[in-house]
């Protein structure tokens, strides 16, 4: 449900963004013209409810106050067990002797142990990584992440 809200407000943003790009709000009433198929011209206008600002307002600011973002890492190892520690301690320092200038991140969820790299917004960001670390984690790939801060976004 959550996330049928976020859609409909980022639908709504897109749409306000867009229409007042093009100068099409003023003062609270969107207006646009209408070309008629014989060359006639209309117009139209549509009254915007108080509401909608409203929640674009709120919208916002959840944004601009929000910790942490979705996005994307390179899950390098996922393992439980007894050794699992020992296994996504051993990854970390594999990878960080290749790549050293790469942000890594040991996460234990009970019962898995699981190795991430990167701080990427969207998935394609994370594509030239990810095949440069092919030939030493074959069995990595992209996970999508909500614990990312959006201070380590690049």
């Amino acid at each position: 449900m959550a996330t049928r809200h976020g859609l409909l407000l980022l639908a709504l943003l897109t749409a306000w963004i867009e229409a007042a790009s093009q100068g099409v709000i003023s003062g609270g009433i969107v207006s646009d013209k209408i070309v008629g198929q014989g060359g006639t011209n209309g117009s139209a206008a549509v009254s915007e409810d108080a509401s909608v600002d409203s929640l674009l307002n709120l919208y916002i600011r959840n944004a601009y106050e929000a910790k942490a973002l979705d996005g994307y890492r390179i899950q390098l190892y996922s393992g439980s067990g007894t050794a699992a520690k020992r296994e996504a301690l051993a990854a970390k320092a594999k990878f960080l002797g290749a790549f050293p200038d790469e942000k890594v991140y040991t996460v234990y969820t009970a019962p898995f142990w699981r190795v991430r790299v990167g701080d990427y917004r969207h998935r394609c960001e994370a594509l030239p990584l990810l095949r440069r670390i092919r030939a030493s984690f074959p069995g990595c790939y992209t996970v999508k992440d909500n614990t990312i801060r959006k201070s380590s976004f690049r």
